[in-house]
């Protein structure tokens, strides 16, 4: 979608640059170029042309300089992933990132990276930040009790399991924005504070109290961390909801979830609030009212619940259709469960990608849903209680045993 020409300048030396580094930027500018008769590039050897090197400030190598032929801006990236050629596109552009802003200041989980030892906090939102800055998102955090207002430039409002109330200032701020037609992703966990859940309710959902169990599906044996499967039906595809968040997502799984429960049935609810589930457990799920002992227990409400919808309104339900018609168009993306979305589960199962899938349907950037590069190979084996323990003691007692049968063969064939 460029509307200017664009030219990547590519400087490699030949001496020194890796054959698999030269031909990795080759095959992404070349592909860049196929998208679009407005960009172009030329590798550059700056030993053997110096002249351009100086011109476009261009000291260590390799690095690629993005040069915008109608602004004259250039900005050079040395990382030659798709993420950083976009970038480098969008600067040389001055085309504008758009803003996610993460909620501040209610025990919300935040950055945590050692700046020595590049470390992080099992509990920290720092793998959900990069990955939102990799689909090219100016991603910052706001405090209410700082800025007084959300920004009319964000994108998308993210809050992430609060743990402490909203003041009324805060309150009114964010409601303020969700009547402009904000877009929000909420990530509230069960018995999440009130003022939250008033935000949420006022357009006929809320998160419930209590978390909700799967005896079917779940992981490694723990009821109360619900796993929702494509292969079991428990996503809803585009085809359903015309939202495509969940269609190519396998497995995810939610840590101690709730439920996401509408306040009023479907039939009776206003035409200008639509909630649609993008997650549900299985019907063998129930609200667990004894966490420290999960077991469906009579009296229980039984399943299946919704873990993920979507909430789009242009009113509240205590407005009449004639006033919502005026209304801006409300997004809200609700789970009932935040743990999923910190470093220490981001990067299993598909929770990334149906975290930045969320981000990406909010902010409007549809194409991006679903086609972003794995950074790195993730396997991991999901187990039953039952086969969790007979991994465990074989790996105790069979090994050690075959070494004792073996030195016994040896033993008696040498004695």
């Amino acid at each position: 979608e460029l509307n200017s020409e664009v030219v990547a300048n590519a400087f490699f030396v030949e001496k020194q640059a890796t054959d698999s580094e030269r031909q990795q930027a080759s095959d992404l500018l070349n592909e860049f170029s196929r998208r679009s008769d407005k960009f172009s590039y030329r590798f550059i050897d700056p030993e053997l042309n110096r002249a351009q090197a100086l011109k476009y400030d261009v000291d260590s190598y390799p690095m690629i300089v993005f040069e915008s032929k109608s602004t004259g801006k250039i900005q050079g990236v040395k990382r030659f992933t798709e993420q950083d050629f976009v970038t480098g596109v969008l600067v040389s552009t001055d085309a504008q990132q758009k803003k996610v802003r993460f909620l501040t200041g209610h025990g919300e989980p935040t950055r945590t990276k050692d700046p020595m030892l590049q470390s992080v906090q099992e509990n920290g939102f720092d793998y959900a930040i990069e990955g939102m800055q990799r689909d090219n998102y100016f991603v910052t955090p706001l405090n209410l009790k700082q800025f007084k207002s959300v920004p009319d430039d964000t994108a998308v409002l993210v809050i992430t399991g609060p743990e402490k109330n909203l003041e009324k200032d805060e309150f009114e701020a964010i409601a303020e924005y969700m009547n402009n037609g904000g877009r929000i992703l909420a990530l509230f966990d069960p018995a999440t504070p009130g003022g939250f859940n008033t935000l949420i309710a006022r357009y006929g959902v809320m998160v419930g109290e209590n978390m909700v169990a799967d005896a079917v599906s779940n992981v490694a044996g723990e009821m109360l961390t619900p796993m929702l499967q494509k292969a079991n039906g428990q996503f809803s595809t585009s085809a359903q909801t015309g939202v495509g968040v969940a269609d190519q997502i396998g497995v995810t799984f939610f840590p101690e979830a709730g439920s996401v429960n509408a306040l009023i049935p479907a039939d009776d609810m206003p035409s200008h609030i639509k909630f649609k589930p993008i997650g549900i457990t299985t019907p063998a799920s129930w609200i667990e009212t004894d966490p420290e002992n999960p077991g469906f227990s009579e009296g229980e409400l039984g399943g299946p619940f919704i873990i993920a919808g979507i909430l789009e309104a242009t009113g509240q339900v205590h407005e009449s259709p004639s006033q919502a018609a005026a209304g801006n168009m409300t997004k809200v993306i609700i789970f009932a469960d935040s743990d999923f979305a910190t470093n220490k589960y981001f990067h299993s199962s598909d929770n990334a990608d149906i975290y930045l899938n969320s981000i990406n349907w909010l902010a409007d950037d549809y194409e991006l849903i679903s086609i972003r590069p794995k950074l790195m190979p993730y396997r991991e084996l999901v187990v039953n209680t039952r086969e969790r323990e007979f991994i465990r003691w074989s790996s105790w007692i069979l090994p050690p045993s075959l070494m004792i049968v073996l030195g016994l063969i040896v033993w008696w064939r040498r004695r």
